[in-house]
């Protein structure tokens, strides 16, 4: 599989764990906790396989990019208050 695809899929990952971080007020809920942990360790995963395939210094680039792309793409919006 090629590693752009992966962080493509490792990016959607990392940004629920956050809105999940959002939702555990500080971790003091329990499933939002465990949802955030899960999501947290699959994006880490995926990234890390990824990370395997390609040079370090672009690896990160991809990664930043395809997270700030998959957070404000277009008819998203993971804000509570929305």
């Amino acid at each position: 599989m090629n590693a752009l695809v992966i962080y493509g899929l490792a990016a959607p990952l990392y940004v629920t764990g956050g809105v999940f971080m959002k939702y555990s007020a500080g971790l003091t809920r329990w499933l939002p906790e465990l949802a955030l942990v899960a999501l947290f360790s699959a994006g880490a995963l995926m990234q890390a396989w990824a990370m395997k395939r390609e040079p370090l210094g672009s690896s990160y680039v991809v990664d930043l990019v395809s997270k700030l792309c998959s957070r404000f793409s277009p008819g998203t919006s993971f804000s509570p208050n929305r």
